[in-house]
């Protein structure tokens, strides 16, 4: 629930009423509640540092360079529910992998296909009744080879990767990745799409890696540790 069917039923339905600029930068911001929630509940306290704290400002600083500032105009002038919808869905992406933290022992592809197949048993009565796809046109080729794409490589391996992120460099860390979202839409907007350049792209995701790669690196070796015995 926390990871895939309540977030991207958020996401979803928000992006239908903000600009995707705005959605960006709002859904960017799950490693600031991980550090939120950690300062506040002393859970995963102990990778929190001011190294850490910059990371992440360093981060949301290359997202809102790499969308655009334009794109927080929208902020008190847009739907104010879609708005807290995107907050929504990143605060469970944040909560998430807090709790994920409980399956670290299991195998990430384990973790994966039981955490996407609890996800499933929900979405689809929802589906069914709210959307009755049965009553839709028949999709185009494009649209289901697009789906398959997002199901394989966008969701399944990226659960994957996920749930071994978590083991290896915790929520912290692994949701710091949400800063590298904004960066590659532009770029592949940008590349694919014909969409409009500006240095400030590239000014951002310098940012952006900057801030990543401060908090997921690791921490310095204390060497005032006496030798046993």
């Amino acid at each position: 629930m926390l990871q895939s069917a309540l977030p991207f039923t958020l996401i979803s339905w928000g992006e239908a009423h903000i600009t995707s600029g705005l959605a960006g930068v709002l859904n960017a911001t799950p490693p600031m509640f991980v550090l939120a929630i950690a300062l506040m509940t002393g859970r995963g306290r102990q990778a929190t540092s001011g190294r850490t704290i910059i990371g992440v400002g360093l981060g949301l600083a290359g997202v809102a360079m790499t969308v655009g500032i334009d794109a927080l105009s929208g902020i008190g002038t847009a739907a104010p529910l879609a708005q807290a919808a995107v907050l929504g869905a990143s605060l469970c992406y944040a909560l998430a992998p807090l709790w994920g933290q409980r399956f670290k022992k299991l195998p990430a592809i384990v973790t994966a296909a039981g955490a996407m197949s609890c996800a499933a048993i929900p979405m689809l009565p929802a589906a069914a009744i709210l959307e009755r796809p049965w009553m839709l046109a028949p999709p185009p080729a494009q649209a289901i080879a697009a789906v398959i794409a997002l199901a394989i490589i966008c969701t399944a391996l990226a659960m994957v990767i996920y749930f071994r992120l978590i083991r290896t460099i915790g929520p912290l860390g692994t949701t710091s990745g949400s800063y590298l979202r904004a960066g590659f839409a532009v770029m592949l907007g940008t590349t694919l799409l014909g969409e409009s350049f500006a240095w400030s792209i590239l000014a951002g995701m310098a940012l952006i890696l900057t801030g990543v790669i401060t908090v997921t690196l690791p921490p310095p070796a204390r060497h005032d540790q006496k030798p046993p015995g």
